[in-house]
């Protein structure tokens, strides 16, 4: 009777292994969290603990147990199929990897078995089984058909940014911005600000509109183009993960109407390993951000009037805190454009109290780099050099990547290093500009400025 009683107790246990199992393995699996296999091998193995404790499937199952154990099997198995063919259409690219499909097929052996198994000991009945199925299909639908994106299930902070009208040009050109307080137009600058992210970051982006209609009518009436281009400004981003819902552009509707607010969510991929491979390569680099609707459907008009920003994904391995952060913009009008307002990885907002490029010898100096408007520019910095990786830092002794001093940038590109102030050479005016000479002798010329003692003495040369 003892060793029936101990049988039916570890079936029972057993059971309720698989399930709790599954549940954490389907959250897991939903967020596409590197390292869930073994929370399948689990649920797995908890399936065959409770074939092995108890006894096989027979003729004493009623039609409502099989009915449980067949619904059970076929929404798990409903929900892994749509969440592969809505992967496809949402995102570009489905799941169909060993890693899914092995997970999946325990989840319907522990349906089959935990839940729908003997009536003397199954732990569930059959209505609570079903429910949980569907629970179990939730979040692979919802990761496949909703925002945010696949492996971001829940925003960790939330950006604000806020588009404003500045000064016009000397020319008459209007001006705007990207500002990082709703109700400041003083915190908008050209360029926006440089937006830090840690690889597995979640973030909302929260944009508010506040460029008057009358403007942005303006600014359309100057590009002309067919009958319904957006009045708004949107938010688009280069390298990092969002769904269709956060792309920012006229075709999926993501804009944002004068006064008005709307959130983007980006996630910050992580790189992946699966059994020595690179399944996913990351989002680790520089990029950047720009409105795509104002002006034209492309955002012609929002480029060439302002509205773009950095964009830093770091690893958690990489040197994290420069000293000091600096985003350049080449173009548009043969103009550099500075900036020295950083967004950190904790949410806070860091200005520079110095003018734009400038620092003390022996700081880390971080610049990040991009090319807006139709021309190409050689970027070169005068008096340091960077090693041409991703960070600009070499990684250890054996490490031989080239050093450089100078690099292509065409629309659209982007790149970025850390270097050490005055390594070498010492304090001074090194000069930065286009090495195209046309360019350079049209003025895209600007300076790091590199004191051995306060920085707030050297005379500024930037544009903002």
């Amino acid at each position: 009777m003892r060793s029936s009683t101990s049988r039916l107790t570890a079936t029972v246990l057993a059971g309720w292994v698989a399930v709790a199992a599954g549940l954490v393995h389907a959250w897991l699996a939903a967020q596409h969290v590197a390292g869930s296999l073994p929370w399948g091998v689990a649920f797995a193995a908890a399936a065959a603990l409770l074939v092995a404790t108890g006894r096989r499937l027979t003729a004493e199952h009623t039609t409502r147990d099989r009915a449980a154990a067949a619904a059970v099997a076929i929404v798990v198995a409903a929900a892994f199929v749509a969440s592969r063919t809505l992967g496809v259409l949402v995102h570009g690219h489905g799941g169909w990897d060993v890693l899914g499909v092995v997970t999946t097929l325990a989840e319907l052996a522990v349906a089959g078995v935990a839940l729908g198994g003997r009536r003397r000991v199954r732990p569930l009945g059959a209505t609570t089984a079903l429910v949980l199925a569907i629970t179990l299909a939730v979040p692979q639908l919802a990761t496949a058909a909703g925002n945010p994106p696949a492996g971001c299930t829940k925003a960790t902070r939330t950006i604000h940014l806020t588009a404003y009208e500045l000064p016009r040009a000397a020319d008459g050109s209007i001006r705007l911005g990207w500002g990082t307080r709703p109700d400041d137009p003083g915190s908008a600058s050209i360029p926006g600000p440089l937006i830090e992210l840690i690889e597995g970051d979640c973030v909302d982006v929260s944009v508010t509109n506040r460029v008057p209609a009358a403007t942005l009518e303006e600014l359309r009436d100057r590009y002309p183009q067919p009958h319904g281009t957006p009045l708004g400004v949107s938010l688009h981003v280069h390298g990092v993960k969002y769904t269709a819902s956060s792309d920012g552009t006229a075709h999926t509707g993501s804009w944002v109407p004068p006064g008005e607010t709307r959130t983007y969510t980006w996630y910050a991929a992580p790189r992946v390993v699966t059994a020595g491979r690179v399944t996913s390569m990351g989002t680790a680099g520089y990029w950047w951000y720009h409105d795509h609707v104002a002006g034209t459907s492309h955002g012609t008009g929002g480029l060439d009037a302002g509205l773009f920003g950095g964009v830093v994904v770091r690893r958690p391995t990489d040197v994290l805190r420069p000293d000091r952060s600096f985003t350049t913009v080449f173009g548009p009008g043969l103009t550099i454009h500075c900036g020295a307002t950083t967004i950190t990885a904790s949410g806070s907002v860091r200005t520079s109290p110095d003018p734009c490029l400038e620092a003390r010898t022996g700081e880390r100096v971080e610049i990040v780099a991009f090319g807006v408007g139709h021309d190409f520019h050689t970027f070169h910095l005068h008096g340091h050099t960077w090693a041409a990786n991703r960070t600009g830092i070499l990684t250890g002794v054996d490490d031989e990547t080239p050093l450089i001093d100078a690099r292509t940038l065409g629309p659209s590109e982007s790149f970025g290093f850390q270097i050490v102030a005055g390594e070498s050479v010492g304090a001074g005016r090194w000069m930065l500009h286009c090495h195209v000479q046309s360019h350079s002798d049209a003025g895209m010329v600007a300076f790091l400025d590199v004191s051995d003692g306060p920085t707030s003495g050297l005379p500024a040369t930037h544009s903002h």
